[in-house]
């Protein structure tokens, strides 16, 4: 078995994806692994904050990229990997299909993620995308409980 050497951490910013992430960047430290956090947008998100609505003279596109790129920096500082590589993606599909993608792009060793993401389908025993990362992903796949 050879060691992790480039670990994605597929993140919703959710309180749930930060202990994924403390994890991911503990295991980055650990191997000595490139650590690169994604975030993947969707279009059609079922609920969001007011917040998350852009002002009508930014593209939508735009708004969440910069405003995601924002709290991955904000991440990046808390989980202590500044020298994270960050990536935003945004799809009219699913997540995981996104993430899967993303992780044999990078030519992945590892991904990590969360068990629940913030919709309400996530929430159910083992969210839909964990589920359908651990199932399609074509490296080691983590999945991080919390609390």
């Amino acid at each position: 078995m050879n060691d992790y050497g480039r670990i994605v951490l597929a993140t919703d910013l959710s309180a749930q994806s930060e202990w994924a992430a403390l994890r991911a960047a503990s295991l980055a430290q650990t191997y000595g692994a490139e650590l690169i956090l994604l975030m993947v947008i969707e279009h059609f998100p079922e609920e969001r904050p007011a917040s998350w609505v852009p002002p009508e003279d930014v593209p939508p596109e735009k708004f969440f990229e910069d405003r995601a790129n924002r709290r991955l920096d904000e991440l990046m500082t808390r989980i202590g990997a500044p020298q994270a590589r960050k990536a935003v993606r945004t799809t009219t599909g699913s997540a995981r299909r996104v993430i899967v993608q993303f992780a044999a792009e990078q030519a992945a060793d590892l991904v990590v993620l969360g068990r629940h993401g913030e919709g309400f389908i996530d929430r159910l025993v083992l969210g839909s995308t964990a589920a359908g990362v651990v199932q399609d992903a074509g490296c080691d796949v983590l999945v991080v409980a919390g609390e």
